[in-house]
């Protein structure tokens, strides 16, 4: 907030700031949100106009805004479609533990779904947790999931897994960094598909 409140002299198309707290010179999310109305008319956008502002990891450097063109979603679809094993099946369900702001939980997970009318599992849980996670994805029958290898390599942590939690998976996909031979057949043998 304060870097942008210092910014809005220098940016003229910079209409207002909304935050959830009551800060100066903002409106508050909630009671903005309260009072819009429930029915929109879709805007005429083509291929390359401006969709969505997102900033990289900063791995190697700063982090970086990349502004994505409508097209990347389309674009994303073939990859995403084949990464979940033919989404969208009957009964299919996508959860992921990656933040819905950081591209990975927004483009391969969210929206994608959506675009096929999966739904997708929100829980806010903390920190990771793998039991409660194996809990989760068994309570819910979660069937598609894009799990980092950080995350995969926590659940491989899990004591008797299998034995433990009916996990009815049947696709997950996997990103951010290096998968490997371990943690693939590790899902090959525990979980009984192919991480893709």
């Amino acid at each position: 907030y304060e870097r942008l409140a210092a910014l809005q002299d220098d940016l003229p198309a910079l209409e207002q700031l909304i935050c959830c707290d009551e800060l100066p010179g903002t409106q508050q999310f909630w009671p903005l949100l309260e009072q819009a109305s429930d029915a929109f008319e879709t805007v005429a956008t083509l291929a390359d106009d401006p969709a969505l502002l997102i900033y990289t990891s900063g791995t190697t450097g700063a982090p970086k805004g990349a502004l994505d063109a409508h097209r990347s979603l389309l674009g994303n679809l073939p990859g995403f479609e084949l990464s979940q094993n033919f989404l969208p099946q009957p009964h299919d369900l996508m959860w992921t533990p990656a933040d819905w702001a950081w591209t990975g939980g927004l483009l391969d997970a969210l929206l994608p779904s959506w675009q096929y009318g999966v739904p997708v599992l929100a829980y806010e849980g903390g920190r990771f947790d793998p039991e409660r996670i194996c809990d989760l994805l068994a309570r819910y029958q979660v069937r598609n999931a894009f799990i980092p290898p950080t995350a995969l390599k926590m659940l491989m942590q899990v004591p008797q897994l299998r034995q433990r939690f009916d996990i009815k998976l049947r696709a997950i996909m996997s990103a951010g960094e290096t998968v490997g031979e371990v943690v693939l057949a590790w899902g090959q043998e525990t979980l009984g598909l192919t991480i893709n």
